[in-house]
């Protein structure tokens, strides 16, 4: 039986839609940039033939806490959140654009690991049904990152079933791949697309040169080293747009990333592939508010899927009517 829950009384600090953290961590990351080209020899590199695939499929997702909620278990707070995700994959070929494939779930995360099942939440047209998902650990942070998890999980399931040994097309995730399958890289191109820029890899000489690269143009690969070489990945930077005169000139920069399990050769024709492509789905300016990096099919499927998750008063309220009703039935 659940425990009593009651909302969050901080809670409002952190409910509704959540930003991609896509690397929330500002300390230097280990990487080493003699992989590629010596240090020395660092140049902006322009892919070295004309991009041919067939389709470009764009995978990302969004997330949302609807509420913060508290309970109490053997003497103990049990902090927990009601939250909403969605996943989706846009397919771009022959000029167009479509959305393959969305998926709009819920689950009450809780800081315990002794409940499962779901709670069904009746409104006027159906219900809200949010699957059960507990934790050991269950401070602030833990119940959040098992929302984002929860996402992450279902994006990656939308690249399982999309790469099924196909070459001729180019699978974009947008943020790190650290959730993507490894036996995956082997049946598709897949390559992680990290817009923020909070963590620093390369020493400031060589950042200077990444942050002059011409529209088109990308860095030299770099090995982003790990405690396990399974999770070592290669990664490379990538001019999508010039920044407008008052910016700064990282705006129009992204961060790109593969597995290194592939291996150089592959790692470095999968970056001229994917830097030869994106650039031409970067966003304008005044459509997006992180234009350009946020590019327009991603920005389209976010909206779609935030769409798809129902207004999020609407959804607290019949949160608030359940937590009472369940109240007053003790």
């Amino acid at each position: 039986m659940l425990p009593a829950l009651r909302l969050h009384p901080w809670a409002a600090a952190y409910e509704g839609l959540l930003d991609d953290e896509e690397e929330s961590d500002e300390e230097a990351q280990p990487a080493d940039a003699a992989v590629e080209l010596m240090t020395d020899q660092w140049r902006p590199l322009q892919p070295e033939a004309a991009a041919v695939v067939e389709e470009v499929f764009f995978v990302d997702g969004v997330r949302r806490v609807d509420a913060g909620v508290v309970g109490e278990e053997e003497g103990r707070l049990v902090w927990g959140l009601f939250g909403s995700y969605g996943a989706g994959g846009v397919r771009c070929r022959a000029g167009r654009a479509e959305v393959a494939e969305e998926k709009i779930g819920r689950c009450l995360v809780l800081g315990s690991h002794r409940f499962s099942g779901e709670v069904r939440i009746e409104t006027n047209g159906g219900a809200l049904v949010y699957r059960l998902l507990s934790i050991a650990d269950g401070n602030h942070q833990k119940v959040r990152d098992a929302l984002q998890q929860r996402m992450r999980q279902e994006e990656g399931a939308l690249v399982v079933n999309h790469c099924q040994e196909r070459e001729d097309v180019l699978v974009v995730i947008d943020g790190p791949i650290t959730f993507i399958p490894r036996f995956v890289m082997g049946k598709a191109p897949v390559v992680g697309h990290v817009k923020s820029h909070h963590r620093r890899y390369l020493e400031w000489e060589l950042m200077a040169q990444v942050m002059a690269l011409p529209w088109g143009s990308r860095s030299p690969l770099f090995l982003i080293h790990k405690e396990r070489e399974l999770d070592e990945r290669y990664s490379w930077y990538v001019r999508i747009a010039q920044p407008a005169a008052p910016q700064h000139p990282l705006v129009g920069i992204v961060r790109m990333e593969t597995w290194a399990s592939i291996g150089l050769e592959a790692a470095r024709r999968l970056a001229d592939l994917a830097t030869a492509i994106v650039p031409r789905f970067a966003s304008a300016a005044g459509w997006d508010a992180r234009a350009p990096a946020n590019l327009y099919p991603v920005a389209a499927l976010e909206q779609r899927l935030r769409h798809g998750l129902g207004e999020h008063q609407w959804v607290r309220r019949h949160i608030e009517v359940y937590l009472y009703r369940q109240g007053q039935q003790r």
